[in-house]
């Protein structure tokens, strides 16, 4: 114990806690011990304030309190799955890279110019560049919001990185359909490829992470048909458009 309030105790893990916090938000640098040992009886402080105007008892704080238990007992029954997992054979690995070269061999970081219509645009339409595309837009009357961005390759779908990474500079492409429909224009593309040993330990990673959400999801879905689950009749699935 490092401290105590009324009797409560500061531990050394609430320390650690709010030195990670604290390290966090200060880009590394930690604090110095009474610094951070003034933090948490400030913390225990206002948290007996908050108590004596009985915000314990509010619906927020009650709302927040079973969001933070559920938070917690979901993160511990994901990391017991972990267990479940073995971990894949060298050979697997191998085919996973080869298969998402966006996401290793040929992964890149692109500066992408992007045109959203606010509403979904006519299929025919196609225009050599940007600004043509926007005057053709507002000729039509249609709104549109456009900006640019930095994308990882590595985040997208494997199809929509491989079209990106074949167009060529400032040609533009049209994604999805409907009213997902966006154009893009590669202002410029940098590699950032992911080799050897770095690349086994990240696809390693990657294909562990989808086994678990496939035992989970075998998990839920059994443990659906289990409890009873009612709905309020206009967000039940039947009453989806």
């Amino acid at each position: 114990m490092l401290a105590s309030v009324d009797g409560a105790p500061i531990t050394q893990r609430d320390f650690d806690a709010e030195q990670g916090a604290l390290t966090a938000r200060q880009s590394g640098t930690p604090s110095g011990v009474r610094t951070v040992v003034e933090r948490l009886i400030d913390r225990a402080v206002t948290v007996h304030l908050a108590e004596r105007d009985r915000l314990h008892l509010s619906p927020e704080y009650l709302a927040a309190e079973r969001r933070g238990r559920e938070d917690v007992l979901i993160a511990l029954f994901r990391a017991s799955l972990a267990g479940a997992v073995p971990a894949p054979a060298p050979g697997e690995v191998d085919r996973f890279i080869a298969a998402h070269p966006a996401l290793f061999a040929q992964r890149e970081q692109l500066v992408l110019d992007q045109l959203a219509p606010r509403v979904p645009p006519p299929a025919t339409l196609r225009a050599p560049d940007m600004a043509t595309l926007e005057a053709a837009l507002t000729h039509l009357g249609q709104g549109t919001q456009r900006s640019t961005i930095v994308v990882d390759s590595g985040t997208l779908e494997e199809g929509e990185a491989a079209r990106l990474r074949a167009v060529p500079i400032g040609r533009v492409l049209r994604l999805g359909d409907g009213r997902a429909t966006r154009f893009v224009a590669v202002v410029a593309r940098t590699p950032v490829p992911v080799t050897g040993a770095v690349a086994h330990s990240l696809a390693a990673a990657v294909m562990r992470r989808s086994a678990e959400d496939a035992v989970l999801a075998g998990r839920l879905a059994a443990e659906r048909q289990r409890v009873a689950i009612r709905y309020r009749r206009d967000v039940s699935p039947a009453a989806a458009p």
